[in-house]
């Protein structure tokens, strides 16, 4: 089960509407399904939103699905930002159904840059109908390593 942390400084992420969430202490945040199409994520000057999560058949078609997720990216920070966004999608149970990286590696943007980053992995069938809530880590990457 995943642990809250009390301190102040936990809440790095923010929704549209000033909605501020925990950051659990592995690190991610999770947000009800419901609030996931409005989920604008802000951290030292990167926001993150735009967030749209579906299944389909990929090409050319087996007969199999996958999930891809893909969402906009603005570095409005006065120097360029390296990251890459971890999802956990949960069902009801609160069991982890659906994990993601997008992009897969890490996205570099300049200043004032926009992108957009995408993801995608396979799923069973009716995967994307059983999320009840979606978790997200935002790691920022420097020449060193993360900060």
């Amino acid at each position: 089960m995943l642990k809250t942390l009390l301190a102040p400084a936990a809440v790095a992420f923010s929704l549209a509407g000033m909605i501020a969430h925990p950051v659990h202490a592995d690190g991610f945040t999770c947000v009800d399904r419901n609030e996931w199409k409005e989920l604008e994520i802000t951290r030292d000057g990167v926001t993150l939103n735009n967030f749209s999560l579906r299944s389909a058949e990929p090409e050319p078609s087996d007969g199999s699905l996958v999930a891809e997720i893909a969402y906009s990216i603005v570095n409005r920070s006065g120097e360029p930002a390296v990251l890459t966004t971890q999802f956990l999608f949960k069902d009801a149970g609160g069991e982890p159904i659906l994990v993601l990286t997008a992009p897969q590696y890490r996205v570099s943007l300049d200043t004032a840059q926009t992108l957009t980053a995408s993801g995608a992995t396979f799923i069973r069938p009716g995967t994307i109908s059983r999320l009840v809530s979606a978790c997200y880590q935002v790691v920022f990457v420097d020449k060193l390593g993360a900060k």
